[in-house]
């Protein structure tokens, strides 16, 4: 996954794993380590995994998922418009 900005470029080259365990950042040259074992989608899996099992509650609810649904939905009209657009709501 790559994030553009202005000062420049952060890539993850392993962003839905973890197992790489690393973020550069191009405007230093410089590549941050982050800990392998702290993916943050497999942490979000493991509790709705307990949640569904009913040995917890999901962190994440309703709110969270359509919020999120906007958004990409913002960002693909986006993209085909090419101007800014807001999430529905």
């Amino acid at each position: 996954m790559e994030v553009v900005g202005t000062r420049g470029t952060l890539l993850s080259r392993d962003p839905w794993q973890g197992e790489l365990g690393g973020i550069e950042l191009t405007a230093t040259a410089s590549c941050v380590q982050v800990a392998a074992d702290d993916a943050g989608y497999r942490l979000e899996m493991e509790n709705l995994s307990a949640a569904i099992l009913g040995r917890g509650t999901p962190l994440l609810g309703r709110a969270d998922a359509l919020g999120q649904a906007r958004a990409i939905d913002a960002l693909y009209r986006s993209a085909a418009s090419g101007e800014a657009v807001s999430p529905a709501g």
